[in-house]
C-alpha cells in the first residue's frame, strides 16, 4: 500500500532537476548582468572620448555637444539598473529559507530552526535531553542540501527556550503536535534522538496520523528500557533529595507500552548504536510492534556517536527517505 507523506508531490531525482534548473537560471541571469555592464561601460568610455575629441569646436558647439553628452549620458543608466536588478534577482527570488524564530504553543515559547528550498518533503528534528537544535546542525545541512524543508526544534525548557519547573514527555509531544498544526505543516518526517525519539513516538501514540514517518535514535518508551547495569546505577538518582527535573523526568518517565506502539501506524525507522545505553531487545520490541517498524543497530556507535553533529545518521535517514519515496 502506497502511503502519502507530508506535502510530498514529486520524485527526489525530479527535486533534483528542478533544482538544478534554479542554479542554471541564476548563472544565466548572472552572466547577461555582467554583459550589460560591460555595454554599459563601453558606452560610457565612447561618450567621455566624443568630450574630449570636440573639445577644440567653438565654445557655442561645445555647449551643444556637452548639452548631447548629457542626453546621451543618460541612455546607460537603465542599463545599469537592469544589469544590476538581473545580478540581485535570484537571491530576492530565491524560496530558500534559512532561520531562527520562536512560536508560542502550549502555553510555552519555542525557539526553532528552519532551512530549506521549500515547503516540499517537511522534516523535523528533535534532540535530546538537555541538548539543543544545534546539535544536529551537520544533519540539518545534510537534508537541506538533499532538498528537505527542516525544521529543528528546541524542546521546552532546553536549548534558548525559557526553563520550566517540570518537564514530561506528554507535555513536549503536546508541543511537537501543536507546533505541525500552527505551522500547516502535512504529515512531516519526524527523527527524534534520544528524548526526541521519545517524543516523537509519544506524539503519534497521542495523535495517530499527524506523522507522516517517524525516525528514532536510541529511544525507549519506559525507563528500564536501557542496559540492566545502567539502569541500576541510574536509579540511585531517586534516592537523592534533590534531583534536577530532566533527570527526574527519565527516571519516571515515559510510560507508554507495546500496545501503544501498535497504534503507530506511519513506517518508522528504530535505530540504536552496537554500544547504546538503551537495551538491544527493548528496541526491538519497539520496532516490532509498529505494523511498518524496522530496526537498525548501527556499528560500532554508542548513544550519541552517530548523531551529535555527525553526518553517519543523516545517511542513514537518507537512504531510508529514499526506500520509503519520501
Amino acid at each position: 500500500m502506497q502511503v502519502a507523506l507530508g506535502t510530498y508531490v514529486e520524485s527526489p531525482a525530479r527535486g533534483t532537476e528542478r533544482k538544478k534548473l534554479k542554479d542554471t537560471s541564476v548563472c544565466l541571469h548572472v552572466f547577461l548582468g555582467f554583459f550589460l555592464l560591460q555595454v554599459d561601460q563601453r558606452l560610457t568610455r565612447r561618450i567621455q572620448q566624443s568630450i574630449t575629441n570636440d573639445s577644440i569646436m567653438k565654445e557655442k558647439e561645445i555647449e551643444k555637444e556637452q548639452a548631447a553628452s548629457k542626453k546621451k549620458s543618460a541612455y546607460p543608466l537603465p542599463l545599469l539598473f537592469i544589469s544590476t536588478w538581473l545580478c540581485l534577482m535570484p537571491a530576492f527570488l530565491s524560496d530558500n529559507l534559512d532561520e531562527i524564530d520562536n512560536i508560542d504553543v502550549n502555553g510555552v515559547n519555542i525557539v526553532y530552526q528552519v532551512k530549506g528550498n521549500d515547503r516540499d518533503n517537511p522534516v523535523i528534528l528533535l534532540h535530546g535531553n538537555s541538548g539543543e537544535h544545534d546539535h544536529l546542525s551537520v544533519l540539518v545541512d545534510q537534508l537541506d542540501s538533499a532538498g528537505y524543508l527542516v525544521y529543528a526544534l528546541d524542546s521546552r525548557g532546553q536549548g534558548a527556550n525559557a526553563p520550566v519547573d517540570e518537564y514530561h514527555y506528554i507535555d513536549m509531544a503536546e508541543d511537537l503536535a501543536e507546533f505541525i498544526d500552527k505551522m500547516n505543516i502535512e504529515k512531516p518526517a519526524i527523527f527524534g534522538w534520544s528524548d526526541g525519539g521519545n517524543i516523537a513516538l509519544q506524539m503519534e501514540v497521542l495523535h495517530p496520523g499527524t506523522a507522516g514517518l517517524i525516525i528514532t535514535a536510541g529511544a525507549n518508551i519506559f525507563p528500564e528500557g536501557v542496559k540492566a547495569d545502567f539502569w541500576e546505577e541510574f536509579k540511585k538518582e531517586l534516592e537523592k533529595d534533590s534531583i534536577p527535573p530532566l533527570t527526574k523526568m527519565m527516571l519516571l518517565e515515559p510510560q507508554m507500552t507495546a500496545e501503544d506502539m501498535q497504534t503507530i501506524q506511519c513506517p518508522s525507522l528504530i535505530t540504536i548504536g552496537e554500544f547504546d545505553l538503551i537495551d538491544e531487545n527493548h528496541t526491538r520490541m519497539i520496532a516490532e510492534n509498529i505494523p511498518k517498524g524496522k530496526m537498525l543497530i548501527v556499528p560500532g556507535e554508542d548513544h550519541g556517536s552517530f548523531v551529535y553533529k555527525s553526518p553517519k545518521i543523516g545517511k542513514v535517514i537518507l537512504a531510508y527517505f529514499k526506500e520509503q519515496k519520501y
